[in-house]
């Protein structure tokens, strides 16, 4: 009997971290989409995967007008790094450095656990 509740709980602990895995490979995709609509100059699908919350706080206008002005004070756009993964309060996060001219800046993507953009904003690194 014990043998079996044992087989059980490693087999859920199994799922659980493929599970794991599955939502932070969606939010890499998400984060990398995101920044690509931008780029393109889509803001309406950049917005797309966004929450109810999110859309609410940020409309694609805002959101095109804040990245078209992020050169403007940070300098010429560069390269995009390979995004990171963190994850804290059941939040998968991704951290993606963009060069700017001499700088970097991180663009931050938080995602629910429901697998859409809850928060996004772009950090200046000193």
């Amino acid at each position: 009997m014990k043998y079996r509740a044992w087989i059980i709980a490693t087999v859920l602990s199994i799922f659980a971290t493929v599970a794991s895995a599955a939502n932070a490979a969606d939010c890499k995709a998400l984060s990398s989409k995101l920044m690509d609509n931008l780029d393109q100059g889509n803001s309406d699908a950049a917005v797309a995967d966004f929450n109810a919350k999110m859309k609410a706080a940020l409309s694609s206008a805002q959101l095109e007008q804040f990245w078209q002005k992020l050169p403007q004070k940070l300098g010429p756009r560069g390269v995009r790094e390979e995004a990171r993964l963190v994850q804290k309060n059941g939040n998968d996060i991704v951290v993606t450095p963009l060069h700017f001219g001499h700088s970097v800046a991180h663009a931050v993507v938080v995602c629910s656990p429901d697998g859409q953009i809850a928060g996004f904003h772009v950090v200046p690194q000193p």
